[in-house]
């Protein structure tokens, strides 16, 4: 592990970045000695179990982690999970690659495969420094492999950046094949924004897409263009004006065409006046108003940025785009930044 603390001048750096611990929990803890913003993310899972931004004079706590120990022994709700090799589900576990079928353990409710298999590994330091820009932790992994995963016999290697800047907090996900053979890979995140008035049903909700997927009673969109829905002017349409989301339940992933821009998500709550945004290099976005959820329901809004729509791998236009070849890296990144407005004039 290499730890690297830059001095500027007689003085330490306005940013920190040092090991830290939740209980039995090794982590990681970035800090601005200036605004008091702060990350903490867990080893394990490569977890962020809590981030504060400022906003204006005031500090905001942004998202909706695991409040315990002892919750994040459960993993429930799979908070800021890193979601890979796959996120969401894949039906009934199984898929076919390169003229194989495999299956995968089937861990949500429907018997479907669910949000990959790094959430529960340990993770390890290979990076951490701080300066007076920003404070950054470089974590990895190698539990992606056939060893370990019969069901999935390819090998991948995976990073996590965590960056903490004066802008926000930053994630980049790197993953390169360094097995023989090509792999199926999408990889994800599914943080829970969390309005400072405690409750998302009078908050307002912003999305870069229009086109929503159609799924049936196991969560799993439907085959071919079935699965695409313009819901331009309708209910769930919250990309041609943002909207409400009142005490509608919402599972449902969004998608549409690339732009060349970074895409934005955001949450805004109007009791606080504060605006919570995610912003993705590419892919799509899936919210979900942890209705379902154990404990805590509708507290926090889940804005998942993924590399792509559920059961992917079982997806022939997507065929091309998840095979990532042997050797091959592949890049996906994301941030959450915070402040006053709810942004419609943008």
């Amino acid at each position: 592990m290499e730890i690297a603390h830059r001095l500027t001048g007689p003085h330490m750096p306005r940013f920190t970045a040092a090991p830290g611990a939740f209980g039995p929990y090794t982590t990681v803890r970035l800090n601005d000695l200036k605004t008091g913003a702060s990350a903490e993310i867990a080893l394990r899972g490569a977890t962020l179990l809590s981030l504060t931004l400022p906003v204006e004079d005031s500090l905001v706590n942004v998202i909706g982690g695991y409040q315990s120990p002892t919750e994040f022994d459960t993993l429930a709700g799979a908070r800021s999970a890193i979601l890979a090799p796959f996120s969401n589900r894949i039906e009934s576990g199984q898929y076919r690659f390169n003229d194989k079928n495999y299956c995968l353990p089937k861990r949500d409710k429907n018997d479907n495969a669910i949000h990959g298999f790094v959430t529960d590994c340990e993770w390890r330091i290979s990076h951490l420094s701080a300066d007076d820009t920003q404070a950054n932790v470089v974590l990895t992994t190698d539990e992606i492999n056939a060893q370990q995963h019969p069901e999935y016999p390819f090998n991948i290697h995976l990073e996590a950046t965590f960056r903490l800047t004066a802008e926000g907090l930053s994630l980049t996900l790197e993953a390169q094949n360094v097995g023989n053979s090509d792999a199926p890979f999408g990889c994800g995140w599914h943080p829970y924004l969390l309005p400072p008035s405690g409750n998302i049903d009078d908050c307002l909700v912003s999305l870069p897409h229009r086109c929503a997927i159609a799924v049936d009673s196991r969560l799993i969109p439907f085959p071919g263009e079935q699965a695409y829905v313009s819901l331009s002017d309708e209910t769930d349409d919250f990309c041609t004006k943002a909207k409400v989301i009142g005490p509608q339940n919402i599972d449902q992933c969004y998608t549409g065409p690339a732009t060349g821009e970074w895409l934005r998500s955001w949450l805004y709550d109007p009791v606080a006046d504060v605006r919570l945004e995610i912003q993705q290099e590419r892919g799509v976005v899936h919210i979900y108003t942890s209705h379902s959820l154990p404990t805590r329901q509708r507290e926090g809004l889940a804005v998942e940025p993924n590399e792509f729509i559920p059961n992917a791998f079982n997806r022939p236009e997507l065929a091309e785009d998840v095979r990532l070849e042997a050797g091959q890296q592949r890049v996906f990144r994301c941030r959450i930044v915070a402040g006053k407005g709810d942004n419609r004039g943008r």
